[in-house]
Order: structure tokens, then C-alpha cells, then sequence
């Protein structure tokens, strides 16, 4: 057993339990009666870590799966939500990380947040998801023009909020190393995030002698 957590609310007892080698047969979530009858398998993977009641909803489990063993086939795992009882379970955390990852996680304890979760992680950070979705989040992203003058040459390009321009071709220059794009003077960071409409001003600079070097 990996957890056992009591709800008053109901009258039941959960269980979580199983682990890495064990089958899928043997690992789960079972509930039963706080006084230890009438027990049910109503979530099965090989291990299952944690269990957690929403405070305000008995009907609503959140499990956190563990990674599956390595004599079974490809188990889906993570973190997955119910929302009658156990009866049918979804998969909830797509794209937050790995399962091994997380460490813990909550119901938002607000009633009126009742889609809001927090994680934590094992490998660091602090996590806020929406069940469904981030209600304030853009689904599409705004789209802005990046302007670089090059000797002359404009080069427009059009990126979406929080991505990063693509670097100008690098032109050719015997004997010389490329040193990098400069903007007044200061070498121009191409992992900048683009938030806005700009016009980047780029020089080309090279490395032509040993000296050159000592300027970095």
C-alpha cells in the first residue's frame, strides 16, 4: 500500500497501492468502507502512488500513477481525475512532465476554484493547472513582424508571441571567423522571446585576428 485516505463525507476508505514490478493486477486504487468491508477495484495500473479527494465532492479522485512496470505493456500514466466516483477516469496532465516528476498534488482548496490544481515536482517547480484548461489562456497566439536591416538588405519575419527570430544566413568572409550579430554595439541574443512588433538593426562581426579575441 502507497496511501490510504479516509472521507468522513461518505463513509469510504481509499486505497493506492502496487509498484514498479508488480502487474497491473496487483497495483491500483480500491475503495471499501471506513470499517474495512465491501471492498472494490475501481482503478487499475500497476502502481498507484497517491489518491486525493476534492474536499468539496466526494465524487471527485485525482490519482497519481506511477511508472509501469517493466514486464507490462504500455500502461498510460500519470495524473487522472474522476468525476463519478471512479466509475470512468481521464487523464488530465498532458504535456506537464513526466509522472516520476511529479511529487505531490491538490484540489485548490477555494470552492469556487473547483478545476484549479497545484503540483509540485521532484525534479523542481511549483505547478497551477486547470482541469479542462487554463480559462485565460490564448488558444492563438498573436503573431507580430520582426524587421532586421542587414547592410542594406530588409528581412522581415513574422513570429508568434514568446517564440524567437531565426538568425539572418551568415555571410561569407575569408579568414575570418563569424564573432556574431551585433545591435549598438552589443552582441543580440537570439533566444529572446518576441513580444511585440521590432526592427533589429544587425551587424555582422568577425574574429580576424588573434587581438580580436580579447575583446570578448
Amino acid at each position: 500500500m502507497n496511501n490510504i485516505v479516509a472521507n468522513a463525507e461518505n463513509g469510504k476508505l481509499y486505497v493506492a497501492g502496487g509498484s514498479e514490478n508488480a502487474g497491473a493486477e496487483q497495483g491500483g486504487l480500491w475503495v471499501g468502507d471506513l470499517d474495512g468491508k465491501n471492498w472494490k477495484k475501481i482503478f487499475e495500473l500497476p502502481k498507484l502512488i497517491d489518491v486525493k479527494i476534492d474536499p468539496y465532492n466526494a465524487n471527485r479522485l485525482l490519482v497519481h500513477a506511477g511508472v509501469e512496470s517493466s514486464g507490462s505493456t504500455a500502461y498510460n500514466v500519470e495524473i487522472y481525475l474522476s468525476e463519478n466516483a471512479g466509475e470512468s477516469w481521464t487523464k488530465i496532465n498532458n504535456g506537464l512532465g513526466t509522472s516520476a516528476s511529479i511529487y505531490d498534488f491538490a484540489f485548490d482548496p477555494d470552492p469556487a476554484n473547483i478545476d484549479l490544481l497545484w503540483l509540485t515536482s521532484s525534479a523542481g517547480g511549483f505547478y497551477k493547472e486547470y482541469i479542462g484548461g487554463d480559462p485565460e489562456r490564448e488558444l492563438e497566439l498573436s503573431k507580430f513582424n520582426v524587421t532586421m536591416l542587414v547592410d542594406g538588405e530588409k528581412i522581415i519575419q513574422e513570429v508568434q508571441l514568446y517564440s524567437k527570430i531565426i538568425p539572418p544566413t551568415v555571410p561569407e568572409k575569408e579568414r575570418s571567423t563569424f564573432k556574431g550579430w551585433y545591435v549598438n554595439d552589443e552582441k543580440y541574443s537570439f533566444n529572446t522571446p518576441v513580444v511585440g512588433d521590432m526592427t533589429l538593426t544587425l551587424e555582422a562581426r568577425w574574429i580576424d585576428s588573434p587581438e580580436d579575441w580579447l575583446e570578448e
